[in-house]
Order: structure tokens, then sequence, then C-alpha cells
């Protein structure tokens, strides 16, 4: 469940200061209020899909995959933001929101309430929250300190890799814990 609570603490981390200087970045890139009012009701609608089909995602491809994707297409997300010509091109980029935020909610939620089963599915919940509003704090915090330094075109690029890091850490722990649980299972055998 650590590595679970990490990935989401450095996905957090790393896309707060995208969706919290969006205006900024649509500003940048000469973009008006009406261009952001609009990204947001796409990012909305593309929700809708990911949602409905939500059982038959984790059924499928279970909480591991399902987390791994979105981080995947978190990265893509990200890293098209950072190369856009002009604001007018966030709208089909924000399609990646449902496939990005909403596999990745629904992927966490699903592995921590898995890690700990129903007795504690209640504390999960809670730590896994925790770890979203602490990276979203660092986040915004580091995000706003790096805003004034070196623009925002930089910061989103440096977000990538921090959502990269969140894909290496999950990844590499899911296989490290994975191989732990083996080890175990042949040690009580």
């Amino acid at each position: 469940m650590r590595v679970v609570l990490l990935t989401v603490f450095l996905l957090a981390s790393s896309t707060n200061p995208i969706f919290s200087f969006f205006g900024i970045y649509i500003q940048e890139l000469g973009g008006s209020t009406s261009l952001l009012g609009a990204t947001s009701a796409v990012a909305a609608i593309s929700e809708l899909p990911v949602l409905f089909l939500g059982g038959m995602l984790t059924e499928r491809l279970g909480g591991r995959r399902m987390l791994a994707v979105a981080l995947i297409i978190y990265c893509v997300r990200l890293l098209l933001y950072s190369v856009l010509p002009s604001a007018v091109w966030v709208l089909p980029v924000q399609l990646l929101h449902g496939f990005s935020f909403g596999i990745y909610l629904m992927a966490a939620v699903t592995l921590v309430h898995q890690f700990v089963g129903s007795d504690l599915a209640a504390t999960a919940q809670g730590l896994l929250a925790s770890a979203m509003a602490f990276g979203q704090m660092t986040g915004s915090i580091v995000g706003g300190i790096l805003l004034d330094r070196v623009g925002i075109f930089v910061v989103y690029r440096l977000s990538i890799i921090v959502t990269a890091l969140a894909l290496a850490v999950f990844v590499l722990g899911m296989r490290w814990y994975g191989s732990r649980t083996v080890l175990s299972v042949e040690r009580s055998v």
C-alpha cells in the first residue's frame, strides 16, 4: 500500500501545478477565459465514458494495470500540453482527462481497498485522500515558487518528469512488492 500512497503523492504533486495554473498557461498560449471555461467542460465530459465503463475496466484490467495505464496517459497528456503551438489545441488534449484522472482515481481506490481488505477500507481511503492532499499542497508550493523563477512552460515540463517518476515508483514498487509476497508465501510453506 505504501507504493500506491507514494505514487499518489508524486502524481498529485506533479499535476496540481498543471491544474492550479491552467488559466495562466492558457493565457500564455494566447487563449481567453472562455476557452478556460470550455476546457473544464471538456474535462468533465471526458470522465463520463470512463465512469460508465469503470466496472468493466476494473474487472478486465485490475487496479495495478489501470493505475499504470493512467500514469502513462498522464505522461502523454502533460507532454502534449508542453508542446502545444496555440491555446485552441488545449481542448482536444483535455479529452485525455477522463482517461488519466478517471482511471487513476478508480485504480487507486480499488488498490488500497484490495491491500487492506474490508475491515480497514475506510482507513485506507483516508490515507489515500491524505496522500493526495499532501501531494497537492506540495505541488502548489513548489509549483508557485518555480512559476516565479522559471515560468509556466518549464513548470509543465518538470511535471512530466515527476509524473514519469511516479510511474517508475509504481511499476518498480509493485514488482518488488509482488516478489516479496511470493517470497513470504514460499517461506510460510
